[in-house]
């Protein structure tokens, strides 16, 4: 009995650190756009940033909250897909 809730709070534990570290990925996207609009950072810089991103949220939400068109990105994608082929 004592091995079984030694075990369930070991599983615990580390759901919640797993949980932290999510937490702390997020707030660090957060801050890292934040800090590109504050800056008034370059579109291209805005579209990296997308890049980066795009396989944890869509395209068309980034686009709006970075305040870029979602053509403009994927034309951006295009040209530098073409550079380096």
């Amino acid at each position: 009995m004592l091995e079984e809730s030694e075990s369930l709070r070991m599983q615990r534990d580390d759901e919640k650190g797993r949980c932290h570290a999510e937490s702390s990925r997020q707030v660090h996207r957060r801050v890292q756009a934040r800090d590109l609009l504050r800056q008034g950072a370059g579109v291209a810089a805005r579209y990296r940033l997308m890049l980066a991103e795009r396989a944890e949220f869509p395209v068309k939400l980034m686009a709006r909250v970075l305040e870029v068109s979602r053509s403009g990105f994927y034309s951006w994608l295009s040209r530098i897909s073409s550079m380096s082929a």
